[in-house]
């Protein structure tokens, strides 16, 4: 039974995790200083995405947000996890380089809107067009649900909760000194990979990296395969 658990998690959180990362073709982030699964990346300056843009072969460069976003369930309480991280997230649906889908509503556009993953909806009781409280870094927010989404078939976020915003809302509410935390990048069809990596890691300043789509999904499973042997030792 327990090998069976193990396996069953596994292959669920490996089909998640190549729906995040699988039309990513490269990803600038910054170095990572200790070797922990906890361990967090220092955040990268805005900038970078024009810069990385402008390199011949990229064809689109996103810059991202992964900040904290504790949302209150309808009597005030927050909404907690399984020691799962609260998130709170940029999205560009246009873009073609998330994992992430609409299941109910609209993308959330302004800094009144945002979207949360389904699962968290269902569990605690939202529906589109509720009136919903979210904690950012600067306190209390009222917003509106305007959309419910998920990871890939999925209806969830591997157990965390997520709150969605548009880009230029992101950058508003979720950070105050001009950084993101990546830079997304999918090149042009019929460019080699291996160049245009090549071509940004000649502008990245000091402590920051290029990675593939492929390392960046593989580095994501050894860690949750690293939590999850528990279960089979």
């Amino acid at each position: 039974g327990s090998f069976i658990l193990a396996d069953s998690l596994k292959g669920t959180f490996d089909n998640l995790i190549d729906g995040l990362t699988g039309d990513t073709d490269l990803q600038v982030r910054s170095v990572l200083e200790v070797d922990e699964i906890d361990a967090v990346r220092d955040p990268l300056p805005a900038t970078l995405v024009d810069e990385v843009r402008a390199v011949p072969g990229v064809a689109v460069a996103e810059g991202n947000f992964s900040r904290f976003a504790q949302i209150l369930d309808p009597d005030g309480k927050p909404v907690t996890t399984n020691g799962a991280p609260t998130l709170g997230a940029s999205w560009d649906p246009d873009s073609g380089l998330s994992g992430v889908v609409l299941k109910e509503g609209a993308a959330p556009v302004g800094v009144d809107q945002v979207a949360i993953d389904k699962a968290t909806a269902d569990r605690v009781g939202f529906e589109v067009g509720d009136p919903i409280k979210v904690i950012l870094r600067d306190g209390l927010h009222d917003f509106t649900l305007v959309g419910l989404v998920g990871l890939g078939d999925s209806d969830g976020f591997v157990g965390a909760t997520t709150v969605v915003f548009d880009h230029e809302s992101a950058a508003a509410l979720l950070s105050d000194d001009g950084t993101i935390d990546t830079v997304d990048i999918k090149v042009t069809p019929g460019t080699d990979i291996a160049s245009v990596r090549r071509a940004i890691d000649q502008i990245l300043p000091e402590r920051t990296e290029v990675v593939t789509g492929d390392e960046l999904a593989d580095e994501i499973k050894d860690q949750v395969g690293d939590i999850i042997s528990i279960f089979g030792t």
